[in-house]
């Protein structure tokens, strides 16, 4: 007999199944690990707003000066129980958030405009009123911006979370919470709005 090459031997393909088989939990492993894959939901809050109230004015009547979205009962100036989300298990351990919302202004009134865009959150039975701090409500971030009278400015909020706001974070990590945003008027009289944006990115292992 002449020679044979080594990959030929009975011996080396018993050593190779051997391996395969010693190597097999291994593998299975490997593909359990890969299947905890980051993912990113985002929950589209301006999809929620009726066409009527994504654009409009807004004016101090009174101690009134304020407009609360979503609307709820066609009462856009009343505080409400906001939006009611519920993530429904797409995310299993949720890593981070941000929300964003902006918004066109313009000053329609005769002195110097101050206006303020809010978000808060809240636990899902919270559902009457989550502007109160009344209820587990917490204030996830504020913005502000001047405009003078006849002119026009951006205003946006951006905040990530939980680097911003640990709380408001644990509250949306629970997979069911509500959320609403605000647009009020802290110095003036009358603006003109437009929402342009209104969302919420979470993010996490499936």
């Amino acid at each position: 007999m002449g020679w044979q090459p080594a990959w030929d031997s009975p011996f080396k393909e018993e050593n190779t199944k051997t391996l395969y088989v010693l190597f097999l939990p291994l593998i299975l492993l490997l593909v359990a690990c890969s299947g905890h894959t980051t993912t990113a939901v985002r929950i589209n809050l301006a999809s929620f707003i009726p066409t009527a109230y994504a654009s409009g004015d807004l004016q101090v009547v009174g101690t009134q000066g304020a407009l609360y979205i979503p609307v709820q009962s066609n009462a856009p100036y009343t505080p409400n129980g906001g939006r009611l989300v519920d993530l429904g298990g797409q995310i299993n351990a949720l890593e981070q958030a941000s929300i964003r919302v902006t918004a066109n202004i313009r000053n329609t009134g005769s002195t110097l405009l101050e206006a303020t865009i809010g978000t808060r959150v809240a636990p899902s039975s919270d559902s009457t009123n989550i502007y109160n701090a009344v209820g587990g409500d917490v204030s996830v971030g504020t913005a502000q911006v001047s405009v003078a009278p006849g002119k026009a400015a951006p205003l946006s909020l951006d905040i990530n979370l939980p680097a911003d706001n640990p709380v408001a974070f644990n509250l949306i990590k629970s997979g069911r919470f509500r959320v609403g945003v605000s647009l009020s008027i802290t110095s003036g009289s009358t603006l003109h709005y437009t929402l342009t944006t209104a969302e919420i990115i979470v993010s996490g292992k499936l």
